[in-house]
């Protein structure tokens, strides 16, 4: 029997099972990830990518550094356009501004071109 991962392709020797259709749980994975990867590739592509962007923000905003560039967000290949929708929030004095957000890290871009967290 020949190991049905596209990837590995590997003669089954050792048969645990009748049923055994990979050569190990790992084979098993990768098959159903290249079979998810090809029915839902941008759905896969756009949380990859938002999932970078959250560790970027994150590790920036541990640091506490104030407003930051865009060129520094750019220099740690920040994706501009992967992210949640604007929401509106309101400010301590009442007024309404929109920010971005990605998960739960909210930030608004100011004036300068500089990220802060809110």
């Amino acid at each position: 029997m020949i190991c049905k991962n596209p990837e590995c392709r590997k003669q089954i020797d050792e048969r645990k099972s009748a049923k055994r259709c990979y050569c190990n749980d790992r084979c098993k994975n990768r098959a159903a990830y290249i079979r998810r990867l090809e029915k839902d590739k941008h759905i896969i592509l756009f949380d990859k990518k938002m999932k970078k962007n959250y560790r970027i923000l994150e590790s920036l905003k541990k640091k506490e550094l104030g407003p930051i560039g865009l060129q520094t967000l750019k220099s740690h290949e920040f994706d501009f356009d992967i992210m949640h929708k604007d929401i509106i929030v309101k400010t301590e004095d009442g007024t309404k501004k929109i920010m971005c957000q990605v998960y739960d890290i909210i930030f608004m871009v100011n004036d300068k071109k500089q990220l802060e967290f809110v």
